[in-house]
């Protein structure tokens, strides 16, 4: 069949110069970007196999494909000046009725050269990890939720599923071929236009991701979701400490332990900002839930009475509470008070392996319908016990339990659709939007977040072991700081990645806190009382106990974008006031590794000049734009460096003592000769400078100075207020 050209933006044209161009061949959908075909091959599949169609024809800008006596057709959106495309499926006939999946595949990616899929794994299927591949044949099955390539000429490529119609889409791979997977789990005729995927094409990643998302958002009629049109709450701009390696995984929880542990960080002087009492104060039986009242035994009193000395004793502003999206982990116990006045609005279904304990039988277990009214009443009713009891925030764990409840039930989307509807809404009316989202790196749970701004984006932390490995799966400190700032890439375009509680008693407990101190998300704690490590924790707050919050979220640096715990230095960069802020650390299991840095590191970073502080060496060298500077870490090591564009010879860095400096300054003003700074707070100041000052005065005195080595150091006395600080050089 001659080939056929359908679409180039909004115009019909041959040359599609820095657009996608849809075209049609006897093989099938043909993708060109820069006139370069990049995908070919598309075609419909159904029942797990691949079809090969008798006839493909071009009908305005949908495909049809004819496959016996059925007709099939892809219809392309094109984004009008745009290098994004999305297609959507009707499908013709009984296919698609929710007992098999159903999707568009690609045969070939021409060129292919690299690529990484982040996929959902097993066994929980709650988090995703990267995976590298060079042939299509090499992506999983199924369950990836966002993948992104390089071609051989270096144009860079992206894709996410898109969902809708009572059906969740993947990505994945079927007999080498590139697919989407769309599954209902539940009877759902697919809808006359069933979202598959977008996709789109550039050479800068992070540009294209952020539009490919923005994209596909809108065209799902979610867009409210992603992360530029969300605040994140102001609950966590303060460090938290959580309850749960803290009390053994809820085994020790009560409210003496709550009290007790929390005043191990007040009575210390640090400024601790809130409490979330995690899992373990339900009363439950076997995993059901049974009363939105506490266990008694652990909470004689409720959390009103706890909540009230919390405040008064510690000074502590804010607590929160933990439940499950369906109550607990196997919904709701038919036989108890809750069970019993919901009854007639429950459903079941089969709960399996591994989300019961090793050993156990299947089990059957209960939840409410998604198209009941007392779904709704479930979580506002919840809600507002917690409200009146003093709590001001909610985090919602198993929120991929929808996969579950769906099976035979309902499609999948529906439910899902349902749950986080109702919960949203409860959690918008009674907390202002603010939640942990928890267990959610399935495009069921994330696509739904709707206004809520915080989502876990990596595995559990998991205190020390010695026999601890680099399993991406459950593994080291160093597996879940690259697995959290990877997962960033995608992740931070719905919301403000959340990198899990740690301890300051880890022996690793840097190596966590320097990730968390350059990424945007909340950081909370989950110290056993009395045993923390109070110099990790003082470096990320300002002395007000408001953390030292970049601009941006952490992401990897373009040379560790296909980067998978290779023997290598990994880089990612985040910006704060303009500075850059660029972590480095050894996430590979290997003795030493050895790299360099430079301003390629921090794309996105402007200027000529850039004094470089080297946060644990405590010392300043100086780049341009051309230079390169070796690194070399030790196993587990890790490095902090500050990009500050320097002016005249000169870089205002922060104080020195906080691991994101930068942004303990609040302007930075030439007027002449002088250098105008303003500080948040005291403390020792330091300034990159080639040449030392005449002079320097702090609200309007003469202040002692050292400068040595490039570096001036200035100690600004603590007043408890911001400071203005005049530098005058010759």
């Amino acid at each position: 069949m001659e080939k056929q050209n359908t679409k180039n933006g909004n115009q019909t044209s041959n040359n599609a110069i820095d657009r996608v161009q849809i075209d049609a061949d006897s093989s099938g959908l043909q993708i060109s970007y820069n006139g370069v075909v990049r995908l070919q091959g598309g075609r419909p599949y159904w029942d797990g196999e691949l079809k090969n169609a008798a006839a493909v024809t071009i009908n305005g800008g949908d495909l049809d494909y004819k496959q016996g006596n059925k007709n099939h057709v892809v219809h392309s959106v094109l984004e009008t000046d745009s290098a994004i495309a999305a297609f959507f499926l009707t499908f013709d006939g009984d296919h698609g009725e929710g007992s098999e999946p159903l999707g568009l595949a690609f045969a070939e990616l021409p060129g292919l050269q690299r690529g990484i899929a982040y996929e959902r794994y097993k066994p929980y299927n709650s988090w995703t990890k990267p995976i590298r591949f060079h042939h299509t044949a090499e992506l999983p099955d199924w369950d990836v939720q966002f993948v992104f390539w390089q071609y051989d000429d270096g144009l860079l490529a992206a894709a996410i599923p898109l969902c809708g119609g009572g059906f969740r889409t993947t990505l994945g791979q079927v007999q080498g071929a590139l697919v989407t997977r769309s599954e209902s789990y539940a009877a759902a005729i697919p809808d006359a236009r069933l979202p598959q995927m977008a996709i789109g094409f550039g050479t800068d990643l992070y540009a294209l991701v952020e539009q490919l998302y923005k994209t596909g958002l809108r065209l799902m009629q979610i867009d409210e979701n992603h992360v530029s049109r969300k605040r994140l709450p102001k609950i966590f701009e303060r460090i938290g400490w959580c309850t749960w390696n803290a009390s053994e995984l809820g085994a020790k929880l009560n409210e003496e332990h709550v009290l007790q542990g929390t005043r191990t960080f007040t009575d210390a002087g640090f400024p601790l900002g809130w409490v979330l009492i995690d899992d373990g104060w339900l009363q439950s039986r076997d995993n059901k839930l049974c009363s939105f009242d506490p266990d008694p035994s652990k909470f004689p009193q409720g959390f009103g009475p706890l909540v009230n000395r919390l405040k008064r004793e510690t000074g502590i502003r804010e607590v929160g509470i933990w439940h499950a999206a369906d109550g607990h982990w196997d919904g709701i116990e038919i036989d108890s008070e809750l069970g019993r006045r919901v009854a007639q609005d429950l459903f079941q279904w089969t709960q399996t392996a591994p989300f019961i304990w090793k050993g156990c039988q299947d089990k059957i277990c209960h939840f409410l319908r998604p198209d009941s009214g007392a779904l709704r009443d479930f979580y506002m009713t919840w809600h507002e016990l917690f409200r009146k009891q003093g709590i001001s925030f909610v985090k919602v764990d198993n929120q991929i339990v929808a996969e579950r409840l769906s099976q035979n039930n309902f499609p999948i989307w529906q439910m899902a659709k349902a749950m986080h509807g109702a919960l949203n809404e409860s959690i918008e009316y009674h907390f202002g939007g603010t939640v942990i989202n928890c267990m959610d790196m399935s495009a069921d749970a994330c696509y739904l977040f709707g206004k809520t701004a915080v989502g876990r984006g990596v595995e559990d932390y998991f205190p020390f072991k010695e026999d601890e490995t680099y399993d991406l799966t459950h593994g080291n400190a160093a597996a879940h700081v690259l697995q959290a700032i990877t997962n960033c890439l995608y992740f931070s375009q719905m919301v403000f990645s959340d990198f899990d509680m740690f301890q300051t008693h880890h022996p690793h407990a840097v190596f966590h806190a320097i990730a968390r101190a350059l990424h945007n998300g909340p950081i909370y704690l989950t110290d056993v009382p009395g045993e923390q490590n109070f110099d990790v924790l003082w470096p990320l707050i300002a002395a007000d106990g408001r953390i030292l919050r970049p601009d941006t979220p952490l992401l990897p640096s373009p040379e560790c974008l296909f980067q998978v715990q290779d023997p290598l230095p990994f880089k990612a960069f985040s910006f704060s006031n303009g500075v850059g802020l660029l972590g480095i650390w050894n996430c590979a299991d290997a003795d030493r590794v050895k790299g360099s840095f430079s301003t390629a590191d921090l794309p996105g970073l402007t200027g000529r000049e850039f004094a470089v502080f080297d946060y644990f060496a405590q010392k300043v060298i100086w780049l341009t734009a051309a230079d390169q500077a070796p690194v070399e870490l030790d196993r587990m090591g890790v490095k902090l460096y500050w990009f500050a564009p320097a002016e005249r010879g000169v870089a205002p860095l922060g104080l020195l003592g906080k691991y994101n400096a930068p942004k303990t300054l609040a302007s930075v003003d030439w007027r002449g000769k002088s250098l105008f700074v303003k500080s948040i707070e005291g403390g020792e100041l330091g300034i990159a400078c080639r040449q030392a000052p005449k002079s320097v005065r702090v609200d309007g005195r003469e202040c002692k100075f050292s400068h040595r080595d490039g570096l001036l150091r200035i100690d600004v006395p603590m007043t408890g207020s911001a400071c203005e600080l005049e530098l005058a050089f010759a």
